[in-house]
């Protein structure tokens, strides 16, 4: 994604949490939020550069997040 762009991870409904959030200097974690039987975690990406996202709950999910300038 490109810099300055708000995305998020939807996840089917359930207890999930952040395990670990993105290193902060790419990537910003905005909110949770559940809306239709889905949970999304809504971020902003920040700077380029490469972080990880890891979620646990029903089960354990990891996420690779690349923030480009254009």
């Amino acid at each position: 994604m490109r810099k300055g762009q708000r995305f998020s991870l939807s996840l089917t409904e359930g207890q999930w949490d952040l395990k670990a959030v993105p290193d902060a200097k790419v990537a910003s974690f905005i909110s949770e939020e559940h809306l239709e039987g889905r949970t999304y975690f809504v971020f902003n990406a920040k700077h380029p550069g490469s972080t990880r996202v890891e979620i646990t709950g029903q089960a354990q999910a990891s996420f690779s997040i690349t923030v480009r300038n254009s």
